[in-house]
C-alpha cells in the first residue's frame, strides 16, 4: 500500500488547488537546481557526481517521499532532490570536454544525451506502470532502487584517479604562454 503523498489525492486537506502543488514542486526543483549548478564551483568532478547523487539527493532522498506528510515537507525534499541531481548533471559537460579528443567530442555529447535519454525512456514508464499498479510510494522506492544501482555501477566504473579539470582551458593557455620580453 502507498502513503498518502499531498499530490496523489488529498490536495485540498494541504490548501493547494487542483495543479497548483504540481507547479511548486517543480519551481522548488528548478530554483535549486540552478543553486547547485552556481555553487559547484571548486568542486572536484567526481565529488559532485558521487554526492549530489549518494548524499544529496537521489537514491536517499526519491525513497524518502512516501515519509513526507505535508506539502511543504514535500517542497522543501524536492528541492533537495533538484540540488543534487544539478550536482550530479552540471560536470558531465567538463568531464567529456576533458575525457575526449577535439574530433570526438560531438560524437561523445551525443552519445551521453542518447544514453540519459535512453534512461528517461525506462524509467518514465517505470515510474507509471508502478505507481498505477503498487502505488506511488512503491514507485518512489522502486525508483531510488534504480537510481541506488546506478550509483553504485558509476561508482565502480569511474575512474578514482582520474585528473580534475582545475582551471578553465582559457586560464590554463594563457598561464603556458611564454612571458613578455623586457619583463
Amino acid at each position: 500500500s502507498s502513503s498518502p503523498l499531498p499530490l496523489a489525492g488529498n490536495r485540498r486537506s494541504h490548501g493547494a488547488s487542483p495543479g497548483s502543488g504540481v507547479v511548486v514542486l517543480l519551481f522548488s526543483n528548478g530554483i535549486d537546481e540552478a543553486l547547485g549548478a552556481t555553487t559547484q564551483h571548486g568542486l572536484a568532478d567526481r565529488e559532485g557526481l558521487l554526492g549530489g547523487n549518494a548524499g544529496l539527493g537521489l537514491p536517499v532522498g526519491v525513497a524518502l517521499v512516501p515519509l513526507v506528510g505535508s506539502l511543504a515537507a514535500l517542497i522543501a525534499l524536492w528541492g533537495l532532490i533538484g540540488f543534487g541531481f544539478s550536482l550530479t548533471q552540471t560536470p558531465i559537460g567538463r568531464i567529456i570536454n576533458r575525457s575526449a579528443r577535439e574530433a570526438d567530442r560531438g560524437a561523445v555529447f551525443a552519445a551521453q544525451f542518447a544514453l540519459s535519454h535512453a534512461c528517461w525512456l525506462v524509467t518514465y514508464p517505470l515510474a507509471g506502470w508502478v505507481g498505477a499498479s503498487a502505488g506511488l510510494g512503491t514507485a518512489a522506492l522502486t525508483l531510488a532502487a534504480v537510481a541506488a544501482l546506478a550509483l553504485a555501477f558509476g561508482s565502480a566504473c569511474g575512474k578514482k584517479d582520474a585528473p580534475e579539470v582545475a582551471k578553465a582551458p582559457a586560464a590554463a593557455k594563457k598561464e603556458s604562454a611564454p612571458a613578455p620580453a623586457g619583463d
